[in-house]
């Protein structure tokens, strides 16, 4: 039981990592859609490829990164878990 205490810190900052990006993710989606979405209507011909452009580049840092972590952190937390359950039982 002492082996799970030591990974508390380590489990409670995970989920708020986790938490909080998948907050941010939420947000990032909904902005893209309420906002981002609706201009591209607004665009006119000429200026949607540099806009198109623009968006291309910040969909990888501002999306596609912070999802990535998330998959990353959630499987962290699985295996904590699947181990701690191991080691107590």
């Amino acid at each position: 039981m002492k082996e799970s205490k030591s990974y508390s810190g380590i489990w409670s900052f995970l989920t708020v990592v986790f938490v909080s990006l998948g907050l941010f993710s939420y947000g990032t989606a909904m902005m893209d859609y309420v906002l981002i979405h609706p201009s591209r209507l607004i665009i006119g011909e000429n200026e949607f490829v540099g806009y198109h452009a623009l968006l291309e580049e910040r969909i990888l840092p501002v999306s596609v990164v912070p999802f990535a972590v998330i998959m990353i952190i959630y499987h962290i937390m699985k295996c904590c878990d699947t181990y701690l359950n191991k080691s107590v039982n």
